[in-house]
């Protein structure tokens, strides 16, 4: 179910008004999640798209986005179904291989951390450097970040208080996906 929320303190955001299924476990809004983690602003999984995200979700082979990195456990169910072949499904699994080398900065954004854009992942990453550091920030230490805000602040630690989504960051851990940010060198 869709509906207009007014976001407070316990949970949500005040000023912010916007149509959204409150439902996390809302399958448009787990569709969603997973289209958005494999996007190319994200963790760029090329041959991952709307089309094939939702496909893949009817056929039962997308739960979550951990279970991104379980398809090619499924490839006789996937060669099976119009329209793939061999090229198309190593080509698939490839991507996703890939995606595991990306920076933490990728991952943050394909998390889909409300009020976390692009440039606030690349920010935090960069402060944080690991994903363990990020999820023990506390509200303070996160607001003392230049261009990190209270509302931003908060949604990151709510976040990462979510029992799910704890148990997603371990999971993706154990799939081999990176969880630091490049290092910069100061010049």
């Amino acid at each position: 179910m869709m509906t207009s929320v007014l976001v407070s303190p316990n949970g949500a955001f005040e000023y912010e008004a916007a149509h959204y299924c409150i439902n996390i476990d809302c399958k448009a809004r787990v569709v969603e999640s997973m289209i958005h983690f494999a996007s190319r602003d994200a963790m760029n999984i090329d041959g991952l798209g709307e089309k094939k995200v939702e496909f893949f979700h009817e056929q039962g082979l997308l739960k979550g986005i951990e279970d991104i990195y379980r398809l090619k456990d499924y490839k006789d169910t996937i060669l099976s179904l119009e329209g793939f072949k061999e090229t198309s499904y190593n080509n698939l699994v490839n991507a996703i291989e890939k995606s595991k080398e990306n920076p933490l900065e990728d991952l943050l954004f394909g998390l889909g951390i409300r009020q976390i854009g692009k440039k606030a992942a690349k920010i935090l990453a960069q402060h944080f450097y690991t994903m363990d550091q990020l999820m023990s920030a506390t509200m303070e230490e996160l607001q003392e970040i230049r261009d990190i805000g209270t509302i931003s602040a908060m949604s990151v630690v709510e976040f990462f208080a979510s029992e799910k989504n704890k148990k997603l960051i371990q999971q993706l851990k154990e799939f081999g996906l990176r969880m630091e940010s490049d290092k910069i060198e100061v010049v």
